[in-house]
């Protein structure tokens, strides 16, 4: 069935890139509700148009598709590129109005636009830019140089909440990984969550106990703030209260083995350790309901001995389907 989608795709393709470049608003348009293949043949007929099409550019129809932010943010995304190249000054213009757009790609250039100008403004100016700009910031390099940049100026930011970031949880292990064998071996965390039991560990009676992020960007060191464990498992519990049913997007970031279950149904699982450990490294789509939703969060280090293997930590946040932080309506408190 797959092989046939493509083939059918490729013929579609062949068809549309013969298309002038009249054709290009229609092709922006098909995008919108496209899944993963249709999109991505209808972005490269797009580029395909544009470079060898007849026809002028209809920039008119293009900058009305780029001011909706209902449309496909990979082809609004596309949109902006060109227009940078047909119409810089009028592009750089529109920027200005970006800070909060849709597009992540889009909102970065126009927040990078801010932090490029700001030493042309005078102090009150740039806290005022800065602030501003902050609101719509979510990559981390951004948002770390502006926070920076508002500290030298004062102005303190709580990079924790700016980031949604689950920085408190209640912990348990650890239980026996020795040999890597326990991916799978389901422990009773995986089976109750009774915050008053205690349990047979790897290294006698376990208990919950709490564990709270004291780290700017919200990472939550076992190693550091539990015990440097080898060969062992974790379990992580949170909560997180969503204000509606909706869906969201679970970013996280390991260098450990680890799965993720939210309300009890596991949304993701990864048996790989020591692959490094970035900002957003990964995204999970997740559907929450509204009020309280459970995190169950296993975490599993092997024994390796080498310096580069002894990271034993977890980084997650909560955000939009462009990185756009969702908070809770109220924190997690893991000692009630």
């Amino acid at each position: 069935h797959r092989a046939a989608g493509n083939i059918e795709a490729q013929a579609a393709y062949a068809s549309i890139v013969k298309q002038s470049r009249d054709a290009l608003t229609q092709v922006l348009t098909a995008m919108n509700g496209a899944n993963p293949l249709a999109e991505n043949y209808l972005g490269s007929a797009f580029q395909v148009i544009v470079d060898e099409g007849d026809g002028d550019l209809p920039l008119k129809e293009l900058t009305a598709y780029l001011n909706d932010q209902d449309n496909n943010q990979k082809a609004r995304a596309m949109v902006f590129e060109l227009l940078k190249k047909e119409t810089p000054e009028k592009a750089d213009a529109m920027l200005d109005g970006m800070l909060m757009d849709e597009s992540a790609d889009i909102r970065y250039q126009a927040i990078q636009k801010v932090l490029d100008n700001a030493g042309k403004l005078d102090e009150e100016e740039r806290k005022t830019a800065y602030l501003k700009a902050l609101d719509g910031a979510s990559a981390e390099d951004q948002v770390k140089a502006i926070s920076d940049a508002l500290k030298e100026l004062g102005v303190e930011i709580d990079l924790q909440k700016h980031f949604g970031l689950l920085t408190k949880w209640k912990i348990i292990g650890p239980f026996d990984n020795k040999d890597m064998k326990a991916f799978d071996v389901v422990y009773p965390p995986e089976e109750e969550l009774e915050f008053g039991a205690s349990y047979e560990g790897m290294e006698g009676q376990v208990q919950w106990q709490t564990i709270v992020s004291e780290d700017a960007m919200g990472s939550v060191n076992i190693a550091t703030s539990i015990a440097p464990y080898k060969g062992a498992v974790m379990y992580m519990y949170s909560e997180y209260d969503s204000a509606s049913d909706q869906d969201v997007v679970f970013r996280m970031a390991t260098a450990n083995a680890w799965k993720l279950w939210v309300n009890g149904e596991l949304v993701f699982a990864r048996e790989e350790y020591h692959r490094g450990m970035r900002w957003d490294q990964y995204r999970i789509p997740v559907s929450l309901k509204e009020g309280q939703n459970k995190i169950l969060f296993k975490i599993l280090q092997n024994e390796q001995t080498q310096p580069w293997a002894q990271k034993y930590e977890v980084q997650m946040r909560v955000c939009d389907q462009q990185g756009a932080t969702i908070l809770p309506e109220t924190p997690y408190d893991p000692a009630q």
